[in-house]
């Protein structure tokens, strides 16, 4: 019996699998959502700006909450689908 998954509960089990990984990892994920503009820390907006990214977080150092609130963020999905490939297929996930 096949039974589907709705998104909600997706994303708050892949919130859960990141959340266990190690500081390093997830503060590589920051660094690259931040590389990438998805996520920013200056309050102060940009031209290129959209008004779904950057995301603004007023720490870099509070990597939990940027995973937290990034993770369950339909909008990330590519990003995360991405970063699993890295971290699966190549050598250095940063």
């Amino acid at each position: 019996m096949n039974k589907a998954i709705d998104q909600s509960t997706f994303l708050e089990f892949y919130r859960n699998s990141v959340m266990n990984y190690s500081v390093a990892m997830k503060t590589a994920i920051r660094q690259r959502l931040q590389d990438e503009k998805k996520i920013t820390f200056d309050q102060q907006t940009s031209l290129t700006d959209t008004d779904d990214f950057p995301v603004y977080f007023p720490s870099k150092k509070d990597v939990d909450l940027i995973i937290k609130d990034t993770t369950v963020n339909p909008k990330f999905s590519n990003f995360y689908e991405n970063w699993e490939f890295i971290k699966l297929y190549t050598r250095g996930a940063s």
